[in-house]
């Protein structure tokens, strides 16, 4: 467990029992549903001989403070609080200090009458429009490229496949799409023109000596894209697999190797760009590829 501060929520178990179970009202969960997981989902914390106080002590305050503590809850964690000795052992002054003082506070809070229940507004799941195959365009006429030797062509956004992944919430179920990114001189018209077009590497893993080429578009602020990039057409287009390509995984954290933000798209690309052809950076590599060895 890392802990940086003697507050409540200052361990990485009390923050992530306070993310989750935000997480789970934000999803549309109902009270009881989002307690009942919640619990049933930290077995590991409750068992713990540290990791208990952690546990209840932040999951009584922050559903004391968004008014859904229940009394279970409540009395939980004020009979951990009475009897709080090994949790204050981890402390030495004047940072047992610190914690008896933040222990106070939290009985003192909960032991007054908790606030009215606040509204948490459901966040729904983001499907991005994009579809399998689909090739969009996007020219580099932009202030970012304005003095180099890529103003004028074309980057192709090849959408290789679509994948569930939690951009904002934990087991919300976006949907993002994985994308190759080509360097082009023109606009292509047909599987052949984007074929040959050459493949921008994100980086090179020397670890493995394979050329990382797959985007994972993580931010869902997908909007101001939709309106900069152009539609090519639907394509059979060339997915490389070759020895020196770093391989797609069936693990949603391991879709790419790199996120790109639609928010910021020409200035992630200039950075690439620039990257690349900077023979001082640790990653650089040739780093527009045909894919096909």
């Amino acid at each position: 467990m890392g802990t940086w501060g003697t507050g409540i929520f200052q361990n990485d178990t009390a923050d992530d029992v306070r993310y989750d179970y935000r997480a789970k009202l934000k999803m549309g969960k109902s009270d009881e549903q989002a307690l009942q997981e919640i619990i049933a989902e930290s077995a590991d914390y409750i068992y713990d001989d540290d990791d208990k106080y952690n546990f209840w002590f932040s999951l009584a305050s922050i559903s004391h403070d968004l008014g859904r503590i229940t009394d279970d809850v409540k009395n939980k964690a004020l009979n951990l609080l009475e009897h709080c000795g090994s949790d204050l052992e981890r402390w030495n002054d004047p940072d047992r200090k610190k914690r008896i003082k933040e222990l106070n506070t939290l009985k003192e809070k909960l032991n007054s009458e908790p606030p009215p229940r606040k509204n948490i507004p459901v966040t729904k799941p983001f499907h991005c429009k994009w579809k399998q195959n689909d090739v969009f365009y996007f020219r580099l006429d932009t202030n970012e490229f304005a003095d180099t030797e890529y103003s004028g062509k074309y980057i192709l956004i090849l959408v290789e496949r679509l994948v569930t992944h939690d951009a904002r919430i934990k087991g919300l179920g976006d949907i993002l799409p994985i994308t190759l990114v080509k360097l082009s001189d023109k606009i292509p018209s047909d599987s052949s023109e984007i074929n040959n077009a050459l493949f921008l590497t994100h980086y090179f893993q020397h670890e493995t000596d394979k050329n990382v080429i797959r985007f994972m578009w993580y931010n869902i602020k997908f909007n101001d894209l939709y309106k900069k990039v152009s539609y090519v057409g639907s394509f059979d287009f060339f997915i490389p697999r070759g020895e020196q390509i770093a391989p797609l995984t069936d693990n949603s954290h391991d879709h790419a190797d790199i996120g790109i933000h639609p928010s910021n798209f020409e200035d992630e690309i200039k950075f690439i760009f620039d990257r690349n052809n900077d023979p001082e950076d640790k990653h650089y590599h040739k780093w527009l590829i045909d894919g096909m060895s």
